[in-house]
């Protein structure tokens, strides 16, 4: 019996012996790409007192005359301006970081839509929050869901014709539905964008 178990103990070590070394060779380092980023400074003040009126959250701080074209000579065209586009103020200034200076960081953080279509998503941070957002597009259907790229929260889901681009100008990359990420009449933004530790500066 001790006999077998001689033999067997001889013939494991010959066969590990005789095994071939395996390639210790380390794997290669996976590089990881930082995630591009943009900073949104809003140069909007909202007192901290107009956020708990009920009254302030249907009112449209940014646009608060409707356009000259709509609805000319109605005596009601400022109740319905604000019927149009409700809970503006509650979207931008109350739920919404509009009035404050964030980062955006994302797959595309300064778009509301991938520019080629397909899936595009952010995170705006704010102190302690993170606000996500998400966002689809694909031929005539749109969706996105959260926190755009101002600050203000927001949902679509709709199926529509997809619009015409227009030719941007040289260095506009915010054409389109992201035109809301440049600086625009009343709000006073500035972008100062920072792509994988690039900066360029957007007024």
């Amino acid at each position: 019996m001790r006999n077998l178990w001689a033999v067997a103990v001889v013939a494991i070590s010959l066969s590990t012996t005789a095994a071939k070394p395996r390639d210790e060779r380390p794997y290669p380092q996976m590089k990881r790409e930082p995630t591009p980023f943009v900073i949104i400074t809003n140069e909007v003040h909202i007192p901290t007192a107009w956020k708990f009126n009920p009254v302030f959250w249907f009112k449209n701080y940014d646009d608060p005359e409707p356009p000259a074209k709509m609805w000319p000579g109605d005596p009601h065209r400022h109740f319905k301006w604000y019927w149009r586009n409700p809970f503006h103020n509650l979207t931008f200034y109350v739920i919404g970081i509009a009035d404050k200076t964030f980062v955006r960081a994302g797959q595309f953080p300064a778009r509301t839509f991938a520019p080629d279509g397909g899936w595009n998503w952010a995170v705006s941070k704010y102190k302690c929050l993170r606000l996500p957002f998400v966002s689809y597009q694909r031929g005539s259907f749109r969706f996105y869901f959260g926190w755009r790229n101002r600050g203000n929260f927001g949902f679509e889901f709709k199926f529509s014709e997809p619009k015409k681009k227009l030719p941007s100008k040289q260095g506009d990359q915010s054409a389109g539905d992201d035109a809301g990420a440049r600086s625009s009449p009343g709000s006073g933004r500035i972008i100062a964008t920072s792509m994988a530790g690039r900066n360029r500066n957007e007024a």
